[in-house]
């Protein structure tokens, strides 16, 4: 075979190979079209008028981490312990974020709430540990980082959880539910979109941009300082429905009902 000849069949493999990939991703762009400002904008919007927050998870597929904990039928009756996290590592701006969690039932025995880092493999410290007194009534309850001094590292993975102790010294019998933060740094179009927001809107905005920790703490806080407003209290269920914490959320709807 001549050097011509060499040298064409290469260039016809480049050409057949690159036409390859513009159909692939063109087909991708197809199946996945990327959102343009107005489409978030309308979005966003389409969200408000509704009510009901949306949360757009950060990754799809991204591995499952959160763990829920009950009993049936021993000493705390039919119990449910829920932390208010995604199924994965949830994300948030704050460096001392507050933590939301859900009892089914109230407690009369401690509660303990711990942050870990997930760079230490042994876990031998964590970096907060809390006990709660009892006795703890059933419903919404959460813990401040800043309560404790404790602040997050950017693009760090922490696992927190809260537990019952019956016993401290069987702590196999502890009832555990757990989830995954990590602390992000805002872009400069989300700032763009904070600063001009509300205070209504602004967990919208962190429901739309995938900061779930960000969304349930504003809708929270609102809930604290209106709390005869049975809309919050939808949109805080509405979140919860959307992440499959259904318990907790039947709670909300239920409180918002006045019942």
């Amino acid at each position: 075979m001549t050097a011509r000849r060499i040298a064409f069949n290469v260039l016809l493999a480049g050409l057949i190979l690159s036409a390859s990939i513009v159909a692939t991703a063109a087909e991708d762009t197809k199946k996945h079209p990327p959102q343009d400002s107005k489409s978030v904008t309308q979005t966003l919007q389409t969200a408000i008028a509704s009510g009901a927050p949306k949360y757009k998870p950060p990754v799809r597929g991204a591995p499952l981490v959160r763990v829920s904990g009950s009993s049936r039928g021993d000493a705390q009756g039919d119990l449910s312990l829920e932390v208010l996290a995604p199924p994965h590592t949830g994300l948030t701006l704050q460096a001392q974020p507050s933590l939301y969690w859900y009892l089914s039932q109230p407690v009369t025995t401690h509660v303990e709430a711990t942050l870990i880092d997930e760079r230490d493999d042994q876990a031998v410290r964590p970096l907060l540990e809390i006990n709660l007194d009892p006795p703890i009534q059933s419903g919404i309850h959460r813990f401040r980082l800043a309560d404790y001094g404790v602040k997050l590292e950017p693009v760090v993975n922490y696992r927190w959880s809260v537990a019952i102790v019956p016993d401290p010294g069987q702590r196999s019998n502890d009832i555990v539910a757990s989830g995954m933060v990590q602390r992000i740094e805002p872009s400069s179009s989300l700032d763009a979109r904070l600063a001009q927001a509300s205070q209504q809107n602004r967990a919208f905005i962190y429901a739309d941009e995938g900061l779930w920790y960000d969304a349930i703490a504003a809708i929270s806080e609102l809930i604290e300082s209106r709390p005869s407003d049975p809309s919050l209290r939808g949109q805080r269920a509405s979140l919860l429905e959307q992440v499959e914490l259904s318990e907790a959320a039947a709670y909300d709807r239920k409180q918002g009902r006045g019942k």
